[in-house]
């Protein structure tokens, strides 16, 4: 009777103790970048597809509803665009939009691109 109820004792704690195979396999970011399909059936690798962003710094902002403005967005923005371009992002115009008044003629063309 006692080895029977350490046997149950044994059988449950290892059953609470297993991880599914997908929450392993496919939360991780590292394998979600390099996952490979089949492409016999036409479908890519993740990594493969063209992902693009258009980061964009805006020093003239009010600060919302909060009214102060923010401390560096030009900084933050090109430190975002260089993350963003280490995860094989295609930045907009290959840098991000520093300042709009400056770049207004390519503004529209960014948002209908985009």
């Amino acid at each position: 009777m006692p080895r029977l109820i350490l046997l149950l004792i044994f059988l449950l704690l290892t059953a609470c103790a297993q991880k599914s195979t997908t929450e392993t396999q496919y939360n991780n970011p590292v394998i979600q970048q390099t996952l490979l399909t089949e492409p016999e059936r036409g479908l890519l690798r993740i990594d493969s597809l063209q992902r693009t962003a258009l980061v964009i710094g805006n020093s003239d902002y009010a600060g919302g509803f909060s009214g102060t403005p923010l401390k560096n967005p030009v900084k933050d923005a090109n430190d975002l665009a260089n993350a963003l371009k280490k995860l094989n992002f295609q930045l907009v115009n290959d840098a991000p939009l520093l300042d709009a008044n400056k770049q207004r003629t390519g503004a529209p063309c960014y948002l209908t691109t985009f």
